[in-house]
């Protein structure tokens, strides 16, 4: 997808903690995809609001999307 070829160095870093055993046990594919989901989802958020766009709340919503996939026994 076009996303991936924006966003090379992602799927390097989702093979890496597919290597590492650090995400729940999903395809690769299905990781991709869910990814691209999270981060559509966030930009549309923080476009309808802008005053919510910092740092703070960038860094929350991945701790968010990253306590759904992370392998809680890696």
């Amino acid at each position: 997808s076009e996303f991936f070829e924006r966003f090379s160095h992602c799927i390097e870093n989702f093979k890496e903690i597919m290597d590492h055993n650090l995400m729940k046990d999903v395809s690769f594919e299905y990781a991709q995809d869910h990814y691209i989901w999270n981060i559509r989802m966030n930009s549309i958020y923080f476009i309808n609001h802008p005053d919510q766009c910092s740092q703070e709340n960038i860094e929350k919503s991945f701790n968010i999307y990253w306590a759904g996939i992370k392998n809680e026994q890696a």
